[in-house]
């Protein structure tokens, strides 16, 4: 499946041409182009005194299902806190990331898991959360 990206009138066109050629709407979000490149990184425990939180999400479009894994390791690499999640959405690939990292942050702030290190394989969304680039429009954190 191959995804297209362009800027319309502030909102965000996605066309996804593949089995069913859908075309959905997203937000003023534009995660410039796909870097569509693969790097396969090892694990690395995070730094003496700091946690690392490490997500992942997954698109369940025959069910309408987005699926969050979330794991938060300590400095010698010990699971601390895991959680599997899942709700009916459909959303794009980056939101899903998005919001996977969301969920995650949210479980290491209320489990005291801090300073915390976040951890994701999509650079898109890591790169968007580093330069600043609000996705408020789709996920809050309520204290």
């Amino acid at each position: 499946m191959a995804a297209n990206w362009s800027q319309l009138s502030e909102d965000l066109l996605v066309e996804i041409s593949g089995s069913g050629g859908k075309t959905g709407r997203l937000g003023p979000l534009d995660p410039g182009p796909l870097d569509l490149q693969t790097t396969i990184v090892n694990w690395t425990k995070p730094e003496v005194g700091f946690f690392k939180l490490t997500t992942d999400a997954a698109l369940l479009q025959a069910t309408s299902k987005v699926c969050f894994g979330l794991m938060t390791r300590d400095q010698n690499g010990h699971v601390r806190r895991s959680s599997i999640q899942s709700l009916p959405a459909s959303f794009s690939p980056q939101i899903t990331e998005a919001v996977a990292i969301c969920r995650g942050v949210v479980l290491a702030v209320n489990s005291s898991f801090l300073p915390l290190v976040v951890e994701s394989n999509t650079k898109v969304v890591i790169d968007m959360i580093k330069g600043g680039r609000s996705l408020s429009r789709y996920w809050r954190y309520d204290s």
